[in-house]
């Protein structure tokens, strides 16, 4: 074959790969954003998805909504948090997720060959933000501040590990008489769903809360302050059953 021939057929392939890679790069490049919306319902569980997709799969954002069952089991979505996202890919993290909220790092999530890691959760909400996915929240009209930390947590198909501390800071209710009723420290294990809450003894609290149980049983150990005590006299009445020393048996769920 003459080489001139050659050297033409040549560049022409050559042409045509390199239209290919350039397609196939751009396909990769603006991948929607709603392609995350699989690997998120999956791992969550069908708890969670994202709406007002903007941007990319690679840069983008897009509203948290959490799935919520309400008092008649119908099931319903409540927004959380507007959060946008950076990812890239890798070789042992095989997608790795840098998550904001207002421009500031609320965690690292990475997927590697155990399954979704979250790494420095660091986000503070309102109770407000989440009442619509507790009836105990809903029903006591429960106001405050939530401030949830976490090192490292796991996510599998099969299982979740990790610990998750959440600082409940001025947590009031709408049925109380004195508010705020006090901040509560709880540790949320993941793996087994248990529980444990305890009362900030560096606030003056009106109401104290500790005790240790799940996610699906919990009951508290509660105590009025004693000069509220005459105001919450009610209050408490209502929410617990009394014990011998004066405190009271608080169920929640």
């Amino acid at each position: 074959m003459d080489s001139s021939v050659f050297f033409i057929k040549f560049r022409k392939y050559l042409m045509i790969a390199a239209c290919v890679i350039i397609f196939i790069a751009t396909l990769i490049i603006n991948i929607p954003a709603w392609v995350l919306n699989a690997p998120l319902t999956k791992y969550s569980h069908n708890q969670l998805r994202l709406y007002n997709l903007t941007g990319s799969f690679w840069h983008g954002s897009g509203l948290l909504v959490a799935a919520s069952a309400n008092k008649q089991n119908k099931i319903g979505a409540v927004p959380l948090i507007h959060l946008s996202w950076k990812m890239s890919l890798g070789l042992s993290k095989y997608a790795d997720i840098t998550l904001l909220l207002d421009q500031h790092k609320i965690a690292d999530v990475y997927l590697d060959k155990n399954g979704v890691n979250i790494d420095n959760l660091n986000l503070t909400l309102s109770v407000s933000q989440i009442s619509r996915l507790s009836n105990v929240i809903d029903d006591l009209k429960v106001s405050g501040s939530l401030q949830i930390k976490a090192k490292h947590f796991l996510i599998t198909n099969k299982m979740q590990t990790g610990i998750m501390n959440i600082t409940a800071r001025n947590i009031s209710s709408g049925i109380s008489p004195v508010n705020p009723l006090g901040t509560y420290l709880v540790t949320l294990d993941l793996n087994g769903n248990k529980i444990n809450v305890t009362t900030d003894n560096n606030e003056n609290s009106v109401l104290t809360l500790n005790g240790s149980g799940t996610l699906s049983a919990l009951t508290l150990k509660s105590s009025i302050n004693p000069e509220k005590a005459e105001k919450m006299k009610t209050f408490i009445t209502l929410m617990g059953v009394p014990n011998a020393d004066g405190t009271y048996d608080l169920k929640l769920f």
